[in-house]
């Protein structure tokens, strides 16, 4: 159990801006029937029936509500006035967090514990699954974090869902999607005399026939009309798709690779297939050139000339898609790229691993590791305008690349901690949320080994007004990506 010293007074957990607070997810449920609040980003808790007792002990009946809120990111952190430093001076430790979380349970105005031998099922997510990290309890009347447990991360079984359920409509749109497929002319087994086996002809009798160039251009238009391309290539071959027998021109087929557009485009063209492995076809659209002939030389004989080479596979057989009328073809489509979408927004906002751990007590929780790293220790003096700062104001240090917020009060600057090689910033909070920052970085100009050699280090550190005024949580998370380089870094990539 690490402590922070006996001296402070002020409440440990005490926010630092002005009306703003971070997002607090809540449930209401019958206290005797449990039940289960799901934040969205893979955390859930289970609630038992008859979980809960007021404060002389009596169980609870009717509805209560369940308030959960995470601190994932230095802002919700730093949001949240909860301290992850550990002791003061040559003692201090900071906590990095992987996720923290405060649980309460009330009933109107009354605030609730949990009953004897009742305990909530906690799945917490976040995004740091190093196994290193280790469940604290803050204890506020001792003022301390509390050790539980170490707990091993899983991976987030919501996250592996959302993703498999991407993968499903991906893979069903994809089934559904006629873009990438052809139909080759059929025309040839058409027989205008008896009823046609595509309903396109039924209006036609032979007398009034069309021309073969305007039923090539029927064909291209209801081909069109359901996504795909029509190709006029001539093949009187025949596949086998589910044990059923079909001429080649009377198929879907799926490009392996798009076609040039100048296939589209040519014209009464013989075309040949080959199986190759599997359920793949290889086709050639060819036409067969003679030369021109010269005055006073010999006929020559003419060839196939290959005009286009491709690779397709059988889709399904044209009656099963011509069966589908095409808005209802359009509006199932539509629905699976939807839900393509829907998945992705779930799984963006879900974190990657899990920790589960039984609560038998409500409170602030974190999910935290103590790292034992080199420190120099100083005694920092806050000045602004040539004078001292000694208002009593707590000071806050965000470290660059470290998932942790440093809270000092003004008297505990005499035991300020220096980490070498870390970039730290260092700033205060005003009336109406202005930020005071350190001016420059004379941390990061120290000589911090002659510094440690010195047998009382001082360090004066000099303040100054920003230009940063927050009014709202999102203010903060902007703020914290500014001074940490976040935001710096993402303007680097837009320049590059």
């Amino acid at each position: 159990m690490l402590c922070w010293s006996c001296q402070e007074q002020l409440p440990l957990v005490r926010a630092p801006f002005e009306g703003i607070s971070n997002k607090v997810h809540q449930l209401t449920f019958d206290a005797g029937a449990g039940g289960t609040l799901s934040v969205g980003n893979g955390t859930h808790l289970k609630v038992p029936a008859n979980a809960f007792v007021d404060a002389a002990g009596a169980p609870v009946t009717g509805d209560v509500t369940l308030s959960y809120t995470e601190m994932q990111d230095v802002a919700s952190i730093l949001i949240s006035g909860i301290p992850l430093n550990l002791g003061e001076g040559k003692d201090m430790q900071v906590m990095e967090s992987a996720v923290m979380f405060d649980l309460s349970a009330a009933q109107g105005d009354e605030e609730l514990q949990l009953g004897a031998g009742k305990s909530i099922e906690t799945v917490i997510s976040s995004n740091q699954g190093d196994p290193a990290y280790n469940l604290y309890r803050l204890d506020e009347g001792k003022r301390s974090w509390d050790y539980l447990d170490n707990i091993a991360p899983e991976e987030n079984p919501d996250l592996l869902q959302a993703n498999q359920n991407m993968e499903d409509a991906s893979a069903s749109a994809e089934a559904l999607d006629v873009s990438k497929c052809v139909v080759f002319n059929y025309l040839e087994f058409i027989d205008v005399e008896k009823v046609p086996r595509d309903k396109l002809f039924n209006y036609y009798t032979y007398d009034d026939y069309p021309n073969i160039n305007t039923m090539k251009r029927l064909i291209s238009t209801k081909i069109n009309g359901y996504g795909a391309r029509f190709v006029d290539g001539y093949n009187w071959e025949f596949i086998k798709i589910g044990g059923k027998t079909y001429p080649i021109p009377m198929v879907l087929w799926e490009l392996e690779k798009p076609l040039p557009e100048g296939a589209f485009k040519v014209r009464n063209t013989s075309m040949i297939s080959k199986r190759l492995k599997g359920d793949r076809y290889l086709f050639q659209l060819r036409n067969y050139v003679i030369p021109k002939r010269k005055p006073g030389k010999p006929y020559k004989s003419g060839k196939w000339v290959v005009l286009y080479s491709f690779i397709a596979k059988p889709r399904m057989p044209l009656a099963e898609l011509y069966a589908n009328p095409i808005r209802e073809w359009s509006v199932a489509y539509d629905s699976l790229l939807q839900e393509v979408e829907d998945q992705k927004a779930i799984a963006a906002i879900q974190n990657q691993v899990v920790r589960s751990f039984a609560i038998n007590e409500l409170g602030i929780y974190n999910y935290d590791v103590i790292k034992d790293e080199e420190r120099i220790f100083v005694n920092a003096e806050p000045v602004m305008n040539g004078e001292s700062i000694k208002d009593g104001t707590d000071f806050y240090a965000i470290m660059k690349g470290r998932n942790a917020v440093v809270r000092y009060s003004s008297y505990s600057l005499n035991k300020f901690v220096l980490y070498p090689g870390q970039s730290m910033y260092l700033f205060r909070l005003t009336e109406g949320n202005k930020i005071l920052q350190m001016k420059g970085d004379p941390i990061s100009g120290l000589d911090l080994k002659a510094l440690a050699a010195e047998e009382s280090p001082e360090l004066t550190i000099e303040f100054e007004e920003s230009d940063f005024v927050v009014e709202s949580a999102g203010d903060v998370s902007k703020f914290i990506d500014q001074v940490t380089g976040k935001a710096q870094a993402v303007t680097a990539m837009l320049e590059e």
